[in-house]
């Protein structure tokens, strides 16, 4: 497509729902020094730009994770609502502004994932964001949990490495 993104479709007619993914090449090794975890937050506001609370809405499931690797934005949906799947992954694409309310919630889910993540054991994306503040960007704290809750509306700029 235009501007370089890659469209790849596979028709499964027999199929109970209709899956789209969206791979973001984020992860937490892009997030810039002192703003750890900033593509998680990412994650999380783009999913609130189609829908302020909950994770399926018009026959349709949506999610995303921030992962090690990409950040991958997904829907699952009744075969009747693929096209609403993927306008609500246009919408995602092409977001550009967020609302402050939903920030600030989003904060707070965050705050609670990292607690019940540390729990479970489930560390790595954390020791990741760790990881890229004291090696790639050479800072002598490398503070993570509770990092998300000091970013403001004002969102830095991603760079891509």
């Amino acid at each position: 497509l235009p501007g370089g993104a890659c469209v790849i479709i596979v028709h499964a007619p027999d199929a109970r729902r209709q899956a789209t993914f969206s791979l973001l090449p984020l992860h937490m090794a892009n997030d810039d020094a002192h703003h750890a975890q900033w593509s998680h937050l990412l994650e999380h506001m783009l999913i609130r730009t189609t829908d302020p609370h909950g994770l399926s809405a018009e026959g349709i499931w949506f999610n995303g994770e921030t992962t090690e690797a990409y950040l991958p934005l997904e829907t699952f949906a009744e075969p009747e609502h693929w096209k609403s799947a993927l306008d609500r992954h246009a919408r995602w694409l092409t977001a550009k502004h967020f609302d402050a309310p939903a920030l600030e919630r989003e904060k707070r889910v965050i705050a609670g994932e990292e607690q019940a993540t540390a729990a479970s054991g489930h560390t790595a994306k954390f020791a990741l964001a760790a990881w890229t503040q004291a090696v790639m960007h050479g800072l002598k704290h490398a503070r993570v949990h509770g990092e998300v809750g000091l970013l403001s509306v004002v969102l830095p700029p991603q760079r891509t490495r």
